[in-house]
C-alpha cells in the first residue's frame, strides 16, 4: 500500500514539473515571437 502512495507522488510530482516546464517554453516561444 505504502508503495502505490509513493508512486502517486512521484507521478503527481512528475506531472506538476511536466507543467511547469510546458508553461515556461510556451512563455519563451510567445516572447521570442513577439520579439
Amino acid at each position: 500500500m505504502s508503495e502505490d502512495k509513493k508512486y502517486d507522488r512521484s507521478l503527481l510530482w512528475f506531472s506538476i514539473l511536466t507543467v511547469v516546464v510546458i508553461v515556461i517554453l510556451v512563455l519563451v516561444i510567445t516572447k521570442v515571437l513577439n520579439g
